[in-house]
């Protein structure tokens, strides 16, 4: 499971880190991923395997294109960050996802 603090504010919940590339272009990515981790406080980062581009269109057009990454561990748990997680956000997304993050915020 991934835990993502999101530009909206809210927590959303994804299966998978790959569940949450799934669901955020790469043009979102960096905006949109406040602070990620796992369920075992463990953070993660954006690695990107293909950056975003951006060029011009017979130099008036912007044109950009999506690059690809992946959302990998970066670092040993950090149980004050993943506590914080809980104290910046305002609600769960999906709202199912509040009873399993009540949970986490227990044992953490």
């Amino acid at each position: 499971m991934l835990i993502a603090l999101e530009d909206d504010g809210c927590l959303h919940v994804y299966s998978s880190p790959a569940a949450a590339v799934a669901e955020v272009e790469g043009l979102d990515a960096e905006e949109t991923f406040r602070q990620v981790f796992d369920e075992k406080a463990v953070p993660y980062r954006i690695d990107w395997t293909t950056p975003n581009t951006e060029h011009r269109l017979l130099g008036l057009i912007g044109v950009v294109g999506s690059g690809r990454y992946e959302l990998v561990p970066a670092g040993p748990p950090d149980p004050v960050g993943f506590a914080a997680l809980f104290r910046n956000a305002r609600t769960p997304i999906p709202p199912e996802a509040a009873a399993l993050l009540a949970d986490l915020t227990k044992s953490s």
